[in-house]
């Protein structure tokens, strides 16, 4: 299958190479005091397809603690991961039930998508979230990979199934715990 060539197209009358590109897009937005602005949506997708080919220089460690996707992926993923870590935003759930009620106010106000389902996997604060659908997934994944190390204060371990009905992501310790 040929490669789709980032860009505009040759034929484009609006860009030419070589020339800055200007996007309009809608600001002033303001949702809890904070300023926003409304980005489109394929704006990411086509950023993680232009990811896809990556090769990135990550340990082996941090490797087998996410999804083996692809680098671009888990590039994408750990980068919203920090954000999450560097924001300092808080982020508490006691129990699944919790983290339901949590991740809808956090995350789906922001297009994040809201879990419909969530379950306890273990008794150190492991968490499996289930989803209809999640429009940008290695952002959402790092995102609630940020939350629940910042709710558990360890370092988290994510598994990701992805079936034709739903989404399912697992958040646990990725050591054992004695």
């Amino acid at each position: 299958m040929p490669l789709v060539p980032s860009g505009p197209s040759k034929n484009s009358s609006n860009y030419q190479i070589g020339e800055s590109v200007e996007l309009q897009i809608e600001s002033g937005w303001r949702l809890d005091g904070q300023r926003h602005c409304l980005l489109p949506s394929g704006l990411f997708s086509r950023l993680e397809d232009s990811c896809a080919g990556l090769v990135a220089d990550i340990s082996d460690d941090i490797r087998d603690a996410w999804p083996q996707i692809n680098d671009g992926f888990l590039s994408m993923a750990l980068a919203s991961f920090k954000l999450f870590i560097a924001g300092e935003e808080l982020f508490m759930a006691l129990d699944a039930e919790s983290w339901l009620e949590t991740a809808d106010v956090v995350f789906g106000e922001k297009g994040l998508s809201s879990p419909i389902e969530a379950k306890s996997i273990d008794e150190n604060g492991g968490v499996e979230l289930h989803y209809e659908s999640l429009p940008f997934l290695p952002i959402s994944l790092g995102m609630l990979a940020g939350a629940w190390t910042r709710c558990e204060g360890r370092p988290v371990k994510v598994e990701l199934i992805d079936d034709e009905d739903k989404i399912v992501i697992r958040l646990f310790s990725r050591y054992e715990l004695a």
